[in-house]
């Protein structure tokens, strides 16, 4: 029950992560859980961790009564990463990389998982040295997304910056190039499915929002 000792230890680094809501209660009782790991043949409490996450399965109750096993992904660096809009020479840069999860080439913004000890905003610079060799010349926050509420409530922060100019790209990370694009050329790759990353499409959203205000 390893998984469930070291679950307690979450509940006590991340309070916030498991206060109670009568529409969702978090069974935190070692006994009922472990109860219900046995009887349903099912894995509970921290499944998966590294530097950056975890995959915890809580037992949860809703208010009909009905318990059942829910799994999340906490992050343990206080927020879940950040996505950042470069822009050169007025266009939007954006990367052409090979994504392991869908085994194909997307079209998307440079984003990165959270470190700890970096801020989000320092984080974002870091993304755009390492993935487009570029420097910052300015940068300007557009807020926050989650990417799936229903998954995780980590946020993922937004930036839109000014580089100088691109630098050598991150090919270990499967960057192949880069696309320099309007906005209005992006909306269209979004609207033919060329575009399809969600930390993109929504970064996009709330760039134009903080463009409007």
């Amino acid at each position: 029950m390893e998984r469930i000792s070291r679950y307690y230890e979450y509940i006590s680094m991340f309070p916030k992560l498991f206060l109670q809501n009568d529409s969702l209660k978090i069974i935190t009782d070692r006994k009922e859980i472990e109860e219900y790991a046995l009887a349903n043949h099912t894995d509970m409490g921290i499944l998966f961790e590294n530097n950056t996450f975890a995959v915890v399965v809580d037992l949860v109750e809703n208010e009909l009564g009905t318990r059942y096993a829910s799994c999340r992904i906490i992050n343990k660096n206080g927020y879940n990463g950040v996505v950042v809009i470069p822009v050169y020479e007025d266009k939007i840069v954006m990367l052409e990389q090979f994504r392991h999860g869908t085994r194909q080439l997307e079209l998307e913004l440079p984003r990165g998982f959270s470190e700890k000890g970096i801020s989000p905003e320092d984080n974002a610079k870091k993304e755009i040295y390492e993935e487009l060799g570029g420097e910052v010349s300015s940068i300007d926050y557009c807020g926050s997304i989650i990417s799936d509420t229903g998954l995780t409530g980590g946020e993922v922060h937004v930036y839109i910056c000014n580089i100088a100019g691109i630098g050598n790209m991150q090919k270990e990370e499967g960057i192949i190039g880069y696309r320099l694009l309007s906005l209005a050329e992006i909306d269209e790759l979004i609207y033919k499915g060329v575009i399809r990353d969600s930390f993109t499409i929504s970064a996009i959203c709330k760039l134009k929002i903080f463009k409007s205000r």
